[in-house]
């Protein structure tokens, strides 16, 4: 059994030197440790074991990217296990043994091609999880849990545990997915392959989505989560193309307008709570909106220049590699 860890990492060094130590610290050591960095500048980090490549993307390719090309050296390296985690996560040290075997166990009562098993993450500024969900037609749904493993459709990719033998026939999503909604994207894509995802509620990640904020409502005080104006704009670009090519006949429609909604109460949010940026911010989440009814355009620095370089093709980038 072949076990690799990637990790995506971008700009950050004190944050990955903190993964790097959880990973160290697991009781099932992996075989190899992948880290695919984005950063402009290769991050400095200590003498890595023989069994790490450091990979370097320049132009960053983003999530999406840096863990497709890891899904082909790992397909192409004929393992079994590959574990996707990022700069942000916190896993305890059992957690990959304990997804390994939450893996066997629902392989002795569930289908034999269980695609991917994954921890319940939580985000560490408001210990709120990240609810599994499905999708239903056109939108989201939340997937009722308790302590027992649950199928679902979308997860957050850190945490994910892939079964390479499960997915001989997965197609990954495109790499201009970029960072939001890749992971959503590939939950989707397990299960068109014939593949499962499951959620295990008992296990825990601990994570970061975002950077939280909190604004004062008539109705009391509310955490928001706030991202600068490209990643809105991703954001609501991904979602309305992934949901409405997800959708079929006229919930393709519905999948449009339930978007559009979304979009214009973000904006209003941006505007009525006093957002750094807010009128751009507003602008990128109807802008977005717009270009997900399109296609997933590629974009540079050009169209954004607070933004990374969003590519073109797969593969983005060939990267340097160093141990």
């Amino acid at each position: 059994m072949t076990i690799w860890v990637h990790i995506t990492a971008y700009q950050d060094r004190d944050a990955l030197a903190r993964v790097l130590q959880h990973v160290e610290a697991q009781t099932r050591t992996p075989d190899s440790l992948r880290i695919a960095d984005n950063s402009p500048q290769l991050l400095p980090l200590p003498p890595l074991s023989s069994t790490t490549e450091h990979l370097h993307f320049p132009a960053n390719i983003g999530t999406a990217g840096t863990i497709n090309d890891t899904l082909r050296a790992s397909r192409d390296a004929k393992i079994d296990y590959l574990w996707l985690l990022d700069q942000d996560s916190q896993p305890a040290p059992a957690l990959l043994q304990d997804l390994l075997d939450a893996h066997a166990a629902l392989l002795i009562t569930e289908s034999p091609l269980i695609g991917i098993v994954a921890p319940l993450t939580r985000n560490r500024d408001d210990a709120h999880p990240n609810r599994p969900l499905r999708f239903d037609r056109y939108r989201t749904r939340p997937v009722p849990y308790d302590k027992l493993p649950v199928v679902c459709d979308f997860l957050p990719a850190s945490g994910m545990l892939l079964h390479l033998p499960s997915l001989k026939n997965l197609k990954p999503p495109s790499t201009l997915y970029f960072l939001d909604l890749y992971d959503f994207a590939l939950g989707l894509a397990v299960q068109k392959s014939g593949a499962s995802v499951w959620m295990i509620p008992s296990l825990e990640l601990s994570h970061q989505i975002g950077r939280k904020i909190i604004r004062y409502t008539p109705a009391g005080p509310r955490v928001f989560t706030d991202s600068p104006p490209f990643r809105v704009h991703l954001l609501h670009r991904n979602t309305t193309y992934l949901f409405t090519r997800s959708a079929r006949g006229h919930y393709r429609i519905l999948a449009a307008a339930w978007q559009l909604r979304h979009a214009i109460l973000h904006a209003r949010c941006f505007l009525q709570y006093g957002f750094d940026q807010g009128w751009a911010k507003a602008f990128a989440a109807l802008n977005g909106w717009l270009f997900g009814l399109i296609q997933l355009r590629p974009r540079s620095q050009q169209d954004d220049k607070k933004g990374p370089s969003f590519g073109t093709s797969e593969p983005l980038s060939s990267p340097t590699r160093s141990s």
